[in-house]
């Protein structure tokens, strides 16, 4: 029970009135409430409006007598009030209850009238609070500091453009951050509520250069045919990562933001806790269906099948030599009395002797710098390395049953291809004095080098294709680099020159890597959706000739397979359907199946009539042809339709049985979502189920990029920062520009709200 109100205090001010709690308000006439808020308010937009202020009541639940909620905020249009719905907003909601919807009402009237040329809207004044949020917010999506503060040139710079503006502390924008992100949090929660459509989470473990490990939890949403991003939360992890514990530790930050009924998919990476992950929280997930509902990140498997074709030509770091010994690659040593030896020979060598010209010798440092701690998951790298390395051993034994089998020098040369290139690159970065020769010696042969780079790139463990940009590099600078390593001058840089043969090595891996360069600038887009993952997928194996990189990639395809998500959204691509499973040889019993997958899933959406009628809707149409390998390449339409007979009927038949929509059309629509949204809007009961499954992520490698805004996870002055304050920068530098935290009239309006009162502390 709240206590009864104050009496009014006849001396408040509009922003102590302001400030107030709806109970501690409630003596006051709604009229002062909408004078004290149009005295802070400072956007534009609310011209557009009559303010008015209202009681909100409900149901004492013991009682039952009508009880005082409330205030709510009323907007009425001062132009078409007839025809422009009246909005609402309670009167103490800010973040994406503020005016994002109110300037999406005022875009729709102006339209409507006719309104096209606006005149400028009148410069917002400054104030102190709005210039305290733009610093507040420069910092968390810039990843600055706050001690960025004091520096004395931006501070010249400040009042220069405005005379004798006054510049906040750091700690006083550290405490406005803990409470824009105690405010933003509520009011996240209170705007997941209002959406009634699917949430697909993307989930990865994230260790910053804190010395902190933290599971970033991405929300992914839709909102007509726009696609929104954002981080959740930052999950300060401080036990085992089991997957125990890590679904223990999201179900907690789903039920702060109340979207525990909401997530339809989870994208994870391919680590085996994830597994453990997936079986513990699906039973807190009414929508999640464990397993079948849990994607593959696309792009890990995209870097592990590139990783694989790559092994021959790389040593494992030292790290990875230390737990994943009895998964080493090692030619095999001549030996009369096995002709045939097996992947377990191949990979730990008995007698081998380190002479001073084996390549063993000098393998430490040819291994170049390692990845820092803020680059590397440790768990996540020994297990991609060990399916790797199984990989491998697979394709040693596959190949050897063909008779192909490499010479102990053969393979000692592929395998220090890689290290010696990444070594000689760390090597000029380190040392200044070489890395000037290097470039000296680069403009003197300038004629010979026909890319626009001053030093060759190193391999990134991080960077989906950095081993491509690596050979592409290291080619074009091939004249200096054999210069200055045959150079007498450089002697201890003699170990780092390649032999004849690895140079053709490397023009091989150079042609051979740009298979993976579209698959990788696909999984790179901002959202990359999940239709397009079997199809990216199913050409790799048309074009990569490794025994490895194949074993790899038929391992995560069979575990992909296990999903229902994938197969959903790619019928539901409009220029796929079931076509696209006839042309890839599948089955027409795996068609039917995909086909009920469907029609459950909008039966869950809009249940079926009992008067429903079973016939009179054409049967399914699928190729007769007899099924092609999956590995084939095939016609981009299916021919020779035959009917396949099943009692799915209604919009999922109609859909399956019209024509294909070409990519082309379907993006002058404006995209797969336009196409979908148009769909539901002439009242497709499918194209509910389409758009919750066509904006699930393909890839979990979105988080990454969300997380660090690139290579700089923290700047480099922030290092000493609380674990707290890092969340909740994270946490509002990505909210910023989204409808949780959609531009800086929120910002300015929590600030507002919060205006000389003590945050409560943020609870890791």
């Amino acid at each position: 029970m709240f206590p009864p109100p104050l009496p009014p205090n006849p001396a408040i001010t509009p922003v102590e009135l302001y400030n107030l709690s709806d109970h501690e308000a409630l003596s006051y006439a709604p009229e002062r409430l909408v004078e004290a808020a149009l005295a802070v308010w400072t956007s534009p937009v609310y011209a557009h409006f009559h303010v008015g202020c209202r009681h909100v009541m409900a149901l004492h639940p013991v009682t039952g007598v009508p009880t005082f909620k409330h205030f709510e905020f009323t907007f009425s249009c001062r132009f078409d009030p007839d025809r422009c719905k009246m909005r609402t907003r309670k009167r103490k909601s800010t973040g994406s209850y503020g005016t994002k919807n109110l300037k999406d009402a005022v875009n729709r009237c102006n339209r409507r009238r006719g309104v096209t040329d606006n005149p400028a809207p009148a410069p917002v004044p400054f104030t102190n609070i709005r210039f305290r949020a733009y610093l507040l917010i420069w910092c968390a999506v810039s990843r600055q500091p706050f001690n960025v503060l004091r520096d004395p040139i931006l501070r010249e710079l400040f009042d220069y453009a405005h005379p004798g503006i006054v510049i906040p502390r750091p700690p006083t924008l550290s405490r406005a951050l803990t409470c824009m992100f105690n405010q933003a949090m509520i009011d996240g929660g209170e705007r997941f509520q209002d959406i009634d459509t699917a949430i697909h989470l993307a989930i990865d473990g994230w260790t910053s250069p804190l010395s902190a490990s933290f599971l970033g939890i991405i929300v992914i949403w839709y909102e007509g045919a726009t696609v929104w991003r954002s981080v959740l939360d930052f999950i300060h992890l401080t036990e085992s990562h089991s997957g125990e514990y890590l679904a223990e530790e999201t179900i907690k930050c789903l039920t702060r933001f109340r979207v525990v009924n909401q997530i339809e998919t989870i994208c994870l990476d391919n680590a085996s806790n994830n597994n453990t992950f997936v079986q513990n929280i699906a039973p807190s997930l009414p929508n999640f269906a464990g397993p079948q509902s849990r994607t593959n990140c696309a792009a890990h498997v995209n870097n592990l099948i590139a990783r694989a074709f790559m092994s021959p030509c790389n040593r494992p770091s030292s790290k990875r030599r230390r737990t994943a010994t009895n998964a080493r690659i090692t030619a095999p040593r001549t030996d009369t009395n096995n002709q045939h030896p097996n992947a377990s020979s191949l990979a730990n060598p008995e007698g081998s002797s380190n002479t001073p010209s084996d390549p063993e010798v000098v393998v430490e440092e040819l291994d170049g710098a390692p990845p820092t701690l803020a680059e590397v998951d440790e768990g996540r790298e020994l297990h991609d390395s060990e399916v790797v390395q199984k990989s491998v051993l697979d394709a040693i034994d596959a190949m050897r049953l063909r008779g192909v089998i490499m010479s102990t020098e053969e393979a000692k040369e592929a395998r220090d291809l890689f290290p010696k290139v990444n070594a000689f690159v760390t090597h000029l970065h380190k040392s200044p004095t070489d890395y000037a020769a290097f470039s000296e010696v680069r403009k003197r042969h300038q004629d010979s080098v026909h890319l626009n780079v001053e030093i060759p790139s190193a391999v990134n463990t991080t960077r989906w294709d950095s081993e491509l940009r690596c050979a592409e590099t290291y080619r074009a600078l091939r004249t200096p680099i054999e210069v200055m390593l045959s150079d007498t001058k450089y002697r201890s840089l003699h170990k780092f020159r390649l032999t004849p043969r690895q140079w053709d090595l490397l023009d091989m891996m150079y042609e051979c890597l740009q298979v993976f360069r579209e698959v990788t600038l696909f999984f790179q887009q901002t959202i990359p959706t999940i239709h397009e993952v079997f199809p990216v997928l199913s050409t790799l194996p048309l074009r990569i000739g490794a025994q490895a990189a194949l074993n790899t990639l038929n391992k995560y395809m069979n575990i992909m397979e296990g999903s229902h998500v994938y197969w959903i959204a790619t019928a539901l691509c409009p220029w796929y359907k079931l076509q696209w499973f006839t042309q890839n040889g599948y089955s027409a019993n795996r068609l039917v199946e995909i086909t009920k997958l469907i029609q459950n899933r909008v039966n869950q959406h809009s249940p079926p009539s009992s008067t429903q009628s079973n016939t009179g809707s054409p049967p399914i149409a699928v190729s007769s042809q007899s099924p092609t390998s999956r590995w084939m390449r095939v016609p981009e339409h299916a021919s020779n339709a035959a009917s396949l007979h099943t009692t799915i009927n209604g919009s999922v038949a109609a859909y399956l049985n019209s024509p294909l929509v070409s990519k082309d059309t379907v993006n002058g629509m404006g995209g797969i979502l336009s196409f979908w949204v148009r769909e539901r809007e002439a009242g497709s009961p499918l194209a509910c189920v389409a758009l919750d499954m066509l904006t699930a992520p393909a890839s979990s490698v979105d988080a990454e990029r969300a997380f660090s805004a690139g290579r700089m996870a923290v700047n480099y002055r922030q290092h000493r920062m609380s674990l707290s304050t890092f969340r909740a920068k994270m946490a509002i530098g990505s909210w910023y520009g989204t409808p949780l935290l959609p531009d800086i009239d929120e910002v300015e309006h929590v600030m507002q709200a919060w205006e000389g009162s003590e945050p409560e502390p943020i609870e890791l």
